[in-house]
């Protein structure tokens, strides 16, 4: 094999980093030209390089230009683990090369602050804390992750929410419970709790297709007050009013209690007014009881009714009850007594005019007790049976020419022939 022979004038006119090159004796001396030392290594001008600057850990993939400290803003440098790449950057973004599976910080290695202008996260957020007022905040998720108090200008959006203080709407505002839609949509339907004028309202409403709803209020006892006095109350299936309330229309005969079809089963009442009419209607009867009441076994009452042939006003009664006397009265004083066996008369019975008669042909009194009778005319078709005298004085005493007439001739009762 041929030698090559290296003149000595080439090695002299070499660059001193060249001849110094050769002439070193060891690689540690040849490391020291190039200023590669172990420990570090400065280079003050660009360098190029067209492969990978590789170490035993990690490499650097250089871009199309193989610049490493000048890429453009659009090119991008890789930092590689194992052969692959993992990270990736550029002047404006550092990012990992898959989506979801590198960590910044670990759960045992964290970072003492992490400072960012703006942040996007399609996973959880987790902290122990959150300081600021969060009024810049859009988005939140469903239930408010901040301990904090929001600003006036926010409108969160909730799925829950617990609240171990309180919570106030402010006047103006409003508190919605939505069954269908929610805020702002054209088809809703909710529960408002508002403040109008002086009033607060509970209101179900609805907008568009939605469906005014009704307001059930449950419990074992709902208590209504008012200037922090007790007016009502529900409880054990009663609507009951404290002492002194009213329960009345907002103008004068201008509500009904019930309706026709819709009726109270019973109203008891201790006293009643009415202006107007109280009707008993058709199948209806009023009673006054003296004894018992509606339902009970023994009672006995006054009762008015119509049977079907006729408006009846009587006594009844129920059980051991028994029936009573009812009596008519005038100023306080009777007048007239309807018993069991009479029908008795406390001032003189008289007709209206003359036409009126006592009886008839075919329905006549059996038996007639008057202490004084005063009569136009009297037809009798038996006996007239006298216990005492009769008094004659009235009687013509000339003939009346009448049959059957009687008349006074000087002391002797005649009947005329006519």
């Amino acid at each position: 094999m041929g030698t090559t022979a290296i003149i000595s004038p080439q090695i002299i006119d070499s660059t001193v980093i060249g001849r110094n090159l050769i002439t070193s004796v060891d690689s540690a001396a040849g490391r020291s030209v190039l200023e590669m030392e172990d420990s570090s290594y400065n280079w003050t001008a660009a360098h190029v390089f067209e492969g990978s600057i590789e170490s035993s850990a990690y490499n650097f993939t250089a871009n199309q230009d193989g610049q490493l400290n000048q890429p453009t803003l659009a090119n991008s440098i890789y930092m590689r683990f194992n052969n692959s790449d993992v990270y990736r950057f550029n002047a404006l973004d550092f990012w990992p090369v898959a989506n979801g599976t590198k960590n910044l910080g670990r759960s045992d290695h964290e970072w003492a602050n992490v400072y960012s202008v703006a942040g996007a996260f399609s996973g959880t957020v987790t902290a122990n804390a959150f300081v600021g007022d969060g009024s810049g905040l859009t988005n939140l998720p469903g239930g408010n992750p901040f301990d904090q108090d929001l600003n006036t200008t926010d409108s969160p959006s909730f799925v829950d929410g617990s609240f171990s203080g309180q919570l106030d709407v402010e006047s103006g505002g409003s508190q919605k419970y939505y069954n269908l839609g929610q805020e702002g949509d054209t088809d809703t339907e909710y529960l408002e709790q508002t403040w109008t004028g002086n009033v607060c309202k509970y209101r179900a409403l609805a907008t568009g297709a939605g469906s005014v709803r009704r307001i059930d209020f449950e419990g074992s006892g709902i208590r209504f007050t008012a200037a922090g006095i007790a007016v009502a109350e529900i409880a054990s299936g009663d609507l009951r009013l404290y002492s002194g309330r009213t329960i009345r229309p907002l103008l004068d005969n201008d509500a009904s209690v019930g309706k026709t079809g819709q009726r109270f089963t019973n109203v008891y009442s201790y006293d009643g007014s009415f202006s107007g009419n109280l009707n008993v209607e058709v199948g209806g009867t009023q009673r006054v009881y003296g004894l018992g009441t509606e339902g009970d076994t023994d009672s006995h009452y006054l009762q008015s009714d119509w049977d079907g042939t006729f408006y009846r006003i009587g006594a009844k009664a129920t059980g051991a009850g028994g029936n009573k006397s009812t009596m008519l009265d005038f100023g306080g004083s009777s007048r007239i007594l309807v018993t069991s066996g009479e029908i008795r008369v406390y001032r003189y019975l008289r007709p209206s005019d003359t036409t009126i008669d006592i009886g008839r042909d075919a329905n006549r009194f059996r038996t007639g007790y008057f202490s004084n009778v005063d009569s136009v005319d009297g037809d009798f078709s038996g006996d007239v049976v006298m216990a005492a005298n009769v008094d004659f004085t009235g009687l013509p005493t000339a003939d009346p020419v009448v049959a059957g007439r009687l008349w006074n001739d000087s002391g002797t009762l005649k009947i005329s022939a006519g």
